[in-house]
């Protein structure tokens, strides 16, 4: 069995799904746009196999304003095995399979397709990329359909595959890694202190946290690295800046801390389940992710998991924040880690070995 992957361009959250598929299947090989090294995917079982010129597109704007180009040269990338599972939301699809069954396994779809107006603001020139998106939405949809069996990632995925390209799938729910499930250590009864796991780049829009924890008589743990931080060091001497520690202290963090703060929008977030499997509830801003893995499940489990807040200002953040204090006792730490029990990665591997059985027998 050969395993696709869209890059490896640095250990993210997706990379974190990628080494428990790795760890699942066990493929002969990896196959990637481009690859780069990093200790964290030393574990990684599959051999990377990419091609020499997939490194002029190892920077991310490269590859997104580039990106036609990249699926274009996609193509050329040959896959041949029994079985080839795609792990894919953007140029991995592409690839030219040659087996007998593939399956794609597919994060959020591009979003410069689905969602231009989210990056161009200019009207005119909106209206010419929409031409062009639109054709290339057509595109994407064949590549989709050229996979027997498609899975994502979350409920919220799933309606906007349907949605855009009319394509039905099935919900798997990726896990992050195996150590934020570990009971072997005991810390300390939870400090008076919030926690934030990000990396400290623009598109996160960090800067709203770091002024509401400025102004508020509350302390603020950073825990990541990214092209911001000493600058974020300097404008915000009052937030404890971690930088990148290692897995044993990130866990301890979010095991003691009173919540776990998720400031950036996203269709799916494994920020908020590794807090939740350290029985740390959260104080997330509403979006896919936190509808779906927050109030959603917290309704149908009927148990507290956290609060919503609407938007990215310190208000908002700070009205969140004086809530979950007035009410953090009521959160049962037991509760909110056997709920995620459902995102362990014991539980996902097994499920992703009965589909692969499935097909092949």
């Amino acid at each position: 069995m050969k395993l696709i992957y869209d890059k490896i361009q640095f250990f993210g959250g997706a990379e974190r799904v990628l080494l428990q598929i790795d760890h699942a299947l066990n493929p002969t090989s990896i196959v990637t746009l481009c690859d780069v090294e990093d200790p964290a995917m030393n574990s990684i079982k599959g051999k990377t196999v990419c091609p020499k010129w997939g490194k002029l597109f190892i920077k991310l704007n490269y590859f997104i304003i580039f990106y036609p180009l990249v699926c274009l040269l996609s193509t050329l990338i040959v896959v041949k095995d029994n079985l080839v599972f795609c792990y894919s939301s953007t140029c991995g699809k592409y690839f030219r399979i040659k087996s007998n069954k593939s399956i794609l396994y597919t994060n959020f779809p591009a979003r410069g397709i689905i969602e231009p107006e989210k990056f161009v603001k200019n009207r005119i020139l909106l209206f010419v990329v929409k031409i062009f998106t639109r054709i290339f939405k057509y595109i994407e949809k064949i590549q989709y359909r050229k996979f027997d069996n498609i899975y994502c990632i979350s409920t919220y995925t799933k309606k906007l595959l349907k949605e855009h390209y009319q394509l039905e799938s099935e919900v798997l729910y990726c896990p992050t890694s195996e150590i934020f499930f570990a009971r072997n250590k005991k810390y300390n009864d939870t400090k008076p202190f919030f926690v934030l796991v990000s990396r400290l780049e623009e598109h996160k829009n960090l800067e709203f946290v770091f002024k509401t924890f400025s102004l508020i008589n509350e302390e603020l743990v950073v825990i990541g690295t990214g092209k911001l931080i000493e600058k974020y060091k300097k404008l915000y001497p009052k937030i404890i800046f971690k930088g990148f520690i290692d897995d044993d202290n990130m866990i301890q963090l979010l095991t003691e801390a009173k919540a776990s703060i998720i400031p950036t929008k996203n269709e799916y977030s494994l920020p908020i389940i590794e807090s939740f499997a350290r029985g740390t509830p959260v104080i997330a801003i509403k979006c896919a992710a936190s509808d779906e893995l927050v109030l959603m499940n917290a309704r149908e489990n009927n148990i507290k998991l956290g609060v919503i807040f609407n938007d990215a200002t310190v208000k908002s953040l700070k009205t969140a924040i004086e809530t979950i204090n007035v009410d953090i006792n009521n959160y049962i730490i037991d509760d909110i880690i056997k709920y995620s029990e459902m995102f362990n990665p014991s539980i996902f591997k097994k499920k992703l070995n009965i589909i692969i059985d499935n097909h092949t027998n």
